[in-house]
């Protein structure tokens, strides 16, 4: 994977993402204001977490404290493998809801879709995503990330050259739309206000991470943020994916 890839694979994962939570919150938008949960009392597990996921859409009260439940159980230990990789998938999903980024997506989805029907250019993509930051920053994106992060350290295991990977049973469950939601939401976390030109070398993006024969690693476990070590598991996730090697993206940065 070459660094040019790596802004490209980010890129299909903002709009990959815009694809699915921009038509939720169209229809959450037009369809009424959201309902009221007690947040204190949520009974969520990997048999029902879709069904929230959807009671969440237009609610990021509610998904927060989704999320926030999410991640106590994932940290049980006897909870078996497959429930677990469910509740992080669930979770994922979650975690972009609550960053309350449904509407920004709604409204640059729009923008994307304008530019495709006529001048789809490195430029203009650039545009969309650079107002995609600036809605996840002054909103709950920062704390979304971290959510996401804490989830899925429950299932990534770093090995004695600093890889990070998930688990078999998530590594090969997790959904497509799943693994783009939690790059693009991991990566604007790890970017903070920086310039959305430091995507395209991950060592920029998080001084902990590195890269060598296309495997992501973590050069100091320490001092990494949780938020680093899992962008770079997810990451090992895609490499090897055919869906994102194949990235039309790839044409805009030379690859």
């Amino acid at each position: 994977m070459k660094r040019a890839d790596f802004f490209a694979i980010l890129v299909f994962a903002v709009v990959f993402t815009m694809a699915f939570t921009a038509c939720d919150s169209f229809f959450s938008d037009s369809w009424g204001t959201a309902r009221d949960y007690d947040t204190s009392n949520l009974d969520v597990n990997a048999a029902n977490v879709n069904e929230w996921i959807n009671l969440s859409v237009g609610n990021p009260d509610l998904a927060a404290a989704l999320v926030e439940k999410i991640t106590v159980d994932l940290k049980n230990p006897s909870l078996n493998p497959w429930d677990k990789a469910a509740l992080l998938e669930g979770g994922v999903r979650l975690a972009v809801e609550a960053s309350g980024l449904g509407t920004s997506f709604l409204t640059n989805a729009a923008d994307l879709l304008v530019d495709m029907d006529s001048d789809l250019s490195k430029d203009n993509v650039q545009g969309i995503m650079e107002n995609v930051q600036g809605d996840f920053n002054k909103g709950r994106g920062k704390e979304a990330a971290d959510s996401l992060a804490a989830m899925a350290m429950t299932s990534i295991t770093i090995n004695d050259e600093g890889v990070p990977r998930f688990d078999n049973v998530y590594a090969h469950t997790a959904s497509p739309s799943g693994i783009n939601e939690a790059i693009m939401v991991l990566a604007l976390g790890e970017l903070g206000d920086r310039p959305i030109e430091e995507w395209d070398d991950v060592s920029e993006l998080s001084e902990h991470l590195g890269m060598k024969d296309d495997t992501f690693f973590v050069k100091d476990k320490e001092n990494a943020s949780q938020g680093a070590i899992a962008l770079a598991a997810y990451l090992n996730l895609v490499n090897g994916n055919s869906q994102f090697e194949e990235n039309p993206f790839n044409d805009f940065f030379g690859s």
